[in-house]
């Protein structure tokens, strides 16, 4: 950037030569200021771009471990074991107490008739 006040040489000190440098030096003390701002926004916006970055990381290590918890939710028919009286029935399938790895739990058995060979 080029200041004003350094590119005009004065050097009569008439008033209106007064009140242009001073109007030059309001000129070079806004443009400095304001590209102190851009460069405090530059240096906030990377900043922000680094966060997001490591947020958008962390978002897809969030997701893959989801996923793989979502497939351990596969129950193994042998792990489930009846053990109590029937608690309702419906349409399409009977729900009992059971145990599941020791744990007392609801059981849904979808009527044989649904289940398709």
């Amino acid at each position: 950037m080029v200041r004003l006040s350094k590119a005009i040489h004065t050097t009569t000190a008439t008033p209106v030569a007064a009140v242009r440098n001073e109007f030059i030096e309001e000129y070079d003390r806004r443009t400095l200021a304001a590209e102190q701002e851009a460069s405090m926004l530059r240096e906030r916006a990377t900043h922000a771009e680094r966060r997001l970055t490591g947020c958008e990381e962390r978002l897809r290590d969030c997701e893959e471990k989801l996923q793989r918890l979502e497939t351990q939710w596969v129950v193994e028919r042998r792990e489930i074991h009846l053990t109590g009286p029937e608690l309702g029935r419906g349409g399409w399938a009977t729900v009992s107490i059971a145990t599941f790895r020791g744990v007392n739990v609801a059981a849904k058995c979808i009527h044989n008739q649904i289940v398709s060979p």
